[in-house]
């Protein structure tokens, strides 16, 4: 499948989106769990989704953190909102050193 195409196939899926929060040990910190419709995949492989409360989320594009999500229903632990039969799931591991940048991650999305 060539870019084009992938930005084409992507636009429309529904992904649910995990964060584990670590310190510099490696100890979880948090978990933290979203979902958004990817509304395009820039060419600077970035992903961009619209969440239920309108705000724009963003990851970067990295197909080994893309699997195929499994059907039933999910729940959002920090919300409880559910989403049934998502497209997609992706989780990040990310080592936090300022306890305000897991929190701006959690407003606005992970930039590599």
């Amino acid at each position: 499948m060539t870019w084009t195409e992938l930005q084409v196939f992507l636009k429309g899926k529904v992904f649910l989106i995990g964060f584990t929060f670590v310190d510099k040990n490696g100890k979880t910190i948090e978990k933290f769990q979203t979902s958004g419709t990817v509304t395009e995949l820039l060419d600077d492989a970035v992903i961009v989704f619209l969440r239920s409360d309108k705000s724009v989320f963003q990851v970067p594009f990295e197909s080994e953190t893309i699997v195929k999500a499994s059907a039933g229903d999910y729940e959002e632990s920090e919300t409880g909102r559910k989403i049934v039969n998502p497209d997609f799931r992706v989780n990040w591991k990310i080592t936090i050193e300022d306890p305000a940048q897991m929190e701006k991650i959690k407003k606005n999305g992970y930039f590599i």
